[in-house]
């Protein structure tokens, strides 16, 4: 760890690192204790073991040096489109971004690539807004990176469809999306039949669908996922999920936000259950009718709710 990074306490589970100078998160302290750090700046420690590609969508007249006869290689020499440096990627390698991503339509089947906001404000510097109606990109490999940058999906899409086919050929689980604001639009994550994903940090706000969707799970189960250390604010609905042996903590659900009244807080119904969903703050009516809604298999326990602590299942 750097002398200028310091950690922070999002809740016991989740600590991050920020960078004292800049303000900016760095990086995520595993709480699993499978690795020490999972690191969101690349330029302070690189953990992969491929290759860092750029890529600059800025303007000449806003400091952008994107071109895609460049060799992508350096934010001196970075490529101009997300496209041409997923092209150019193999298995594990990472894409730095700046600017305003306005692509759509990507798909790869590459395996543990990285796509992180390159900008010290990824809010306001590093943003993916599709231009078109579809989906952003559709991953069919395993563990994949998406971090610190803001997402404003196209409505009625998702920026990132993980998708799994029943006999496992195409397969987006072991996923991890950290530290990524999604403002608006259709969602941040739609899933089918995705194993093994981490959220962590996502702060979603202001959507027309719902942050996080997983109702198709005809591939087989959503297995362990875990969603720690979020907000759902001001969203149509926040998550949708049949999941499996999966964990949901520290969160936030918004009942009732500036534009939006959600209908559907979290469910994680419709899966074989067994998930473990605790120490969250669940404003509004804590029933099924409130937009909560359980597996019948489910543990929810220690959960804030607006009559205090309850440990008692949605009913």
């Amino acid at each position: 760890m750097l002398s200028t990074h310091a950690i922070v306490r999002i809740n016991p589970d989740l600590s991050m690192l920020k960078d004292q100078n800049t303000g900016r998160f760095v990086g995520v302290l595993d709480p699993t204790g499978e690795r020490d750090t999972v690191w969101l700046n690349q330029e302070d420690a690189f953990l992969g073991v491929g290759t860092r590609r750029y890529v600059d969508f800025r303007t000449a007249a806003n400091g952008g040096m994107g071109s895609n006869t460049n060799d992508g290689r350096s934010w001196a020499t970075a490529y101009a489109t997300m496209a041409f440096a997923l092209a150019a990627c193999s298995n594990y390698d990472t894409i730095c971004f700046v600017g305003r991503c306005t692509e759509s339509g990507l798909t790869s089947t590459l395996v543990g690539i990285q796509i992180i906001g390159g900008g010290p404000h990824s809010g306001s510097q590093c943003i993916w807004k599709p231009a078109a109606d579809a989906v952003g990109i559709t991953v069919h490999g395993k563990g994949w990176l998406f971090a610190n940058f803001k997402a404003e999906p196209y409505p009625a899409q998702a920026l990132i469809l993980a998708e799994r086919n029943t006999a496992g050929t195409l397969d987006g689980s072991d996923m991890s999306i950290i530290g990524v604001e999604q403002n608006a639009g259709g969602l941040l994550l739609d899933a089918i039949s995705v194993r093994q994903m981490t959220i962590l940090g996502v702060h979603g706000h202001d959507a027309g669908v719902a942050v996080i969707r997983c109702s198709d799970i005809s591939h087989g189960e959503a297995l362990r996922w875990k969603i720690s250390g979020c907000r759902f604010m001001n969203n149509a609905n926040h998550v949708i999920a049949k999941l499996t042996d999966s964990e949901i903590s520290h969160n936030l659900f918004q009942a009732v936000g500036l534009s939006y009244t959600a209908t559907t807080k979290l469910d994680t119904s419709g899966g074989d259950g067994r998930n473990i969903v605790t120490k969250n703050i669940m404003t509004g009516t804590y029933s099924v009718e409130g937009g909560y809604s359980d597996h019948a298999n489910d543990y929810w326990y220690d959960n804030d709710i607006s009559t205090g602590k309850t440990s008692t299942n949605p009913a």
